[in-house]
């Protein structure tokens, strides 16, 4: 568990933890619940991680 403490209450990602949970959410069998419970965030960060990732590939 992380604890934040002060006026920060936002995490900051670097890209190969990004790219962790990516990884982890795009294996088979996978869900997404699952994996964000894991890495402690909300479910619907990991999809927006994801479409992220997907807009940076595209090179949009």
């Amino acid at each position: 568990m992380e604890i934040i403490t002060g006026v920060e209450r936002r995490r900051r990602w670097r890209a190969e933890g990004k790219l962790r949970v990516l990884a982890e959410a795009a294996q088979p069998g996978a869900r997404t619940s699952e994996v964000a419970r894991r890495h402690d965030i909300q479910p619907w960060a990991s999809v927006v991680l994801a479409a992220a990732a997907a807009r940076a590939a595209d090179g949009s």
